[in-house]
């Protein structure tokens, strides 16, 4: 599911799961250990199969389990992706395909982003359904006032245009990706790690800091809304939608 390499002081996480690295409970679980697992003293490079980065949630399991399926997946969607974008090491993200909706906030929960192939962007609302507060805070932190544009429109953008809004950092041809990433991940990883962890979180104070003001009764509207039976007819509309074409 998540192969771990090491090139010197960089430690080369690679997402291989079902195709299009699609989030699942299992998928998240394993996204969290590997972070964990990783050296103190490494940076780290977040990257996918060549086919995508992640596709986002797995729609048609969401469908298929119970309620109770729904509201652990939001709970540990949070989780994990918050655990890559507080992590006090480097974090790099090698976009080597799609990376949409859950995927694309998994990469901007990285500390930089080099593309080479796919598109990206939130098409939640085009499923019908919303971001919770921290996802919703990770994506505004490196999207800035481009947030409202692509969370509103759902559109989809290629890396050259991610690269002129600022959230991708570099675009490199495919062969070149994965060097390129660990060129820059072992450039920051030789940054003494505390001046590092201390400049990581004086980047983040103010998305922490909204995370950490957000209304729970907000985030519960929010979690609800995923169990309403129209949201869900909406989600099935969509997944149909998409099979035909």
């Amino acid at each position: 599911m998540i192969t771990a390499e090491r090139h010197g002081n960089v430690s080369v996480l690679r997402m291989d799961y079902a195709k299009v690295n699609v989030i699942d409970l299992e998928f998240l679980t394993a996204i969290a250990e590997s972070v964990r697992a990783v050296p103190p003293t490494d940076a780290i490079v977040l990257t996918g199969n060549g086919r995508a980065f992640s596709a986002g949630v797995n729609l048609k399991r969401l469908m298929e389990e119970d309620l109770g399926y729904t509201t652990e997946l939001l709970d540990m969607l949070s989780g994990a992706i918050l655990e890559v974008f507080l992590h006090p090491r480097p974090v790099i993200a090698a976009i080597d395909g799609h990376a949409i909706a859950g995927g694309f906030i998994l990469a901007a929960a990285c500390d930089l982003r080099l593309m080479s192939a796919g598109l990206i962007g939130m098409t939640e609302l085009k499923v019908g359904v919303p971001i919770g507060s921290i996802l919703r805070e990770i994506a505004r932190h490196s999207l800035g006032h481009y947030t409202q544009s692509l969370m509103l429109t759902g559109d989809l953008i290629n890396a050259q245009r991610g690269y002129e809004i600022g959230f991708v950092d570099a675009v490199t041809e495919p062969e070149k990706l994965l060097d390129a990433a660990i060129e820059r991940a072992s450039a920051l990883a030789a940054v003494p790690a505390a001046t590092y962890a201390l400049t990581k979180r004086s980047l983040k104070f103010e998305a922490v800091r909204r995370m950490n003001v957000a209304e729970p009764e907000f985030d519960a509207e929010i979690g609800a809304a995923w169990h309403d039976p129209e949201i869900r007819a909406g989600i099935a509309e969509y997944l149909t939608s998409i099979s035909r074409k």
